[in-house]
């Protein structure tokens, strides 16, 4: 059996093992992938589409999925980035660590959905909901730097923001509603409508 063949025979069978509301999730996650994330070669957006992922599922499908704004590492030192996903029964899922704004600097992660790896990244991240003791020692030493005070500062506070927008439906819906590009929750679910779910 050739490669492209096994792999597509074990995706087969993990979808067979999958829950009515875990098929859901992965359906509207490709299709959201495929179809905005990857069509758009987007980078930038974990907030966005992991509101969008969360109140899609709720308003379309009627599942309950809970977004996880926290911070994500690559494993090549102790800084670790403000990052949202979506979480199942603690299963995760990343449809934007694929594409990265600054590649060189971020190398790509992987496309998680319900914690299975379907694209590998250029690096393994690690998630996480809070900062480790060490990587609270090195955001502590740049804010010293006057010339990066202020940028992470700025992170810091759009940070918290969308912690607070992720406790609520409502939140989330609005926050997408005002997207500057016009990318809001109805763009976006015009985009993956007609996808196979």
């Amino acid at each position: 059996m050739g490669e492209a063949k096994r792999k597509a025979s074990q995706l087969a069978a993990w979808l067979e093992t999958l829950a009515p509301d875990e098929w859901q999730v992965f359906a509207v996650a490709r299709a959201a992938y495929e179809r905005i994330v990857k069509a758009l070669g987007a980078t930038g957006m974990c907030y966005r589409m992991s509101f969008f992922l969360t109140t899609y599922l709720a308003q379309e499908r009627g599942v309950r999925v809970d977004p996880v704004v926290g911070y994500v590492n690559d494993g090549t030192g102790d800084t670790m980035i403000s990052h949202a996903w979506v979480e199942l029964g603690g299963k995760k899922t990343d449809i934007t660590l694929t594409m990265t704004e600054h590649a060189e600097a971020q190398p790509t992660g992987a496309l998680l959905i319900l914690g299975r790896e379907m694209r590998k990244g250029r690096a393994t991240y690690t998630y996480h909901r809070e900062r480790s003791a060490d990587a609270l020692r090195e955001i502590t030493e740049l804010m010293r730097d006057s010339r990066l005070r202020h940028g992470l500062l700025a992170k810091e506070a759009e940070h918290e923001r969308m912690i607070a927008i992720a406790k609520d439906l409502e939140l989330m819906r609005k926050y997408l509603d005002v997207a500057p590009d016009g990318l809001g929750y109805e763009k976006l679910s015009g985009m993956i409508a007609g996808a196979q779910f």
